[in-house]
């Protein structure tokens, strides 16, 4: 992910991340962000009790 934001090649990068960053990794992120003039999202599971992976993705249909 670092690689491909610091390039300039992307405009965005997606991540998929399943640990959480640590404070050196986010900041390498960042610092490659800037270099390449990227934008980078990170995505992780939902850890949150009240969601399950069943109603985190139920969409609601009025029709």
């Amino acid at each position: 992910m670092i690689r491909a934001l610091r390039t300039g090649n992307y405009s965005v990068v997606i991540g998929w991340m399943i640990e959480e960053l640590t404070e050196e990794e986010h900041a390498s992120l960042v610092e490659a962000a800037k270099v390449g003039n990227a934008v980078g999202f990170i995505i992780a599971p939902c850890t949150c009790a009240r969601f399950t992976q069943e109603t985190a993705f139920r969409a609601k249909n009025s029709l």
